[in-house]
């Protein structure tokens, strides 16, 4: 199904000012200095951070897209076209958001070396290999006929978020230079989700440029230096241009990528991006407490909405 949540990246500005920095003394510097340790599940190797438990939870957003494609195949029957319907959408695993912060399993680096693969669901690839093009038209609304029926605007897609985003009004949210546009025709766990990430992003550009990360990339590429490879920063060591994404990895690959999820640990780089980023990110709450506070407020009504439309 399409996303039907626009948004646009504009020219973010950095912060440099921490909660953390606001107050002196020598305990602040050590706090600023000895990060904690990060909050890993060990089970499903997911990092948690303050604004983790913002986004919608994972039964939430399977309650919204099980009602989206039951409005969707509705739509769609109406239409009188009933073969293929959208598959009904299952609880998703919660996976490792380490590669997030470029760290991967030792096991998988020494095979593969930086190349991260994601899959889709088998039900949602064998859906895609079957849609037929006329099928595409009638959920995206490029057709506007089928069999004397008029195919709603926006087509069955459209139809579907307007009637989970019903009760709420359209308006655009902009966070540090970003711009989501929230309007009738965004799907609600979509828009939801891009704002919340929007939030992210622009938490991890101001970490990037925290002195605390910059001095924890200097450790690990003085590190990197000691094993024999140069490399300014772990952005530059998985971006290499001679590593060919999607191919077989060389050993030249493998070697550094080891090496890399070495230094990491000697450095506790992921320790030190991890806490930082949960500084950024409390203050990003604190500052935008009120766009935050009236998301929720409309995703009960969203969760209403989809709790009608299956049922019914």
């Amino acid at each position: 199904m399409k996303n039907l949540t626009r948004y646009s990246m504009g020219t973010l500005a950095l912060a440099a000012v921490l909660v953390a920095c606001s107050t002196g003394g020598k305990g602040s510097e050590e706090k600023r200095d000895r990060p904690e340790r990060a909050n890993i599940d060990a089970k499903t190797g997911h990092v948690s951070r303050p604004l983790d438990r913002y986004f919608l939870s994972p039964q939430d957003v399977l309650q919204i897209r099980k009602a989206e494609v039951s409005l969707t195949n509705r739509c769609m029957r109406d239409l009188h076209y009933e073969s293929h319907p959208l598959p009904m959408p299952k609880m998703e695993r919660e996976e490792s958001n380490l590669s997030e912060f470029l760290v991967f399993p030792v096991s998988q680096v020494r095979k593969n070396g930086y190349e991260v693969t994601h899959k889709a669901s088998d039900s949602k690839a064998e859906w895609s290999r079957r849609a037929t093009r006329t099928q595409r038209g009638l959920l995206d609304g490029t057709l506007r006929h089928h069999n004397g029926k008029v195919v709603p605007k926006g087509g069955c897609s459209t139809f579907a978020a307007q009637a989970l985003m019903k009760g709420t009004k359209p308006h655009r949210i902009r966070i540090d230079g970003m711009s989501i546009t929230y309007d009738a025709s965004a799907t609600p766990d979509g828009l939801f989700d891009s704002v919340m990430s929007a939030m992210r992003y622009s938490t991890a550009v101001q970490s990037d440029s925290d002195e605390r990360v910059k001095s924890v990339n200097e450790e690990w590429s003085s590190c990197m230096q000691e094993a024999g490879f140069q490399y300014a920063s772990p952005q530059a060591a998985a971006n290499d241009s001679r590593w060919s994404k999607g191919n077989e990895p060389t050993k030249l690959e493998t070697t550094v990528a080891v090496a890399d999820m070495g230094c990491k640990k000697e450095v506790r780089y992921l320790d030190t991006v991890v806490e930082v980023q949960s500084e950024h990110e409390r203050e990003m709450i604190a500052k935008h407490s009120a766009t935050i506070s009236s998301l929720r407020k409309d995703s009960k009504v969203w969760l209403s909405n989809a709790e009608e439309e299956f049922n019914k």
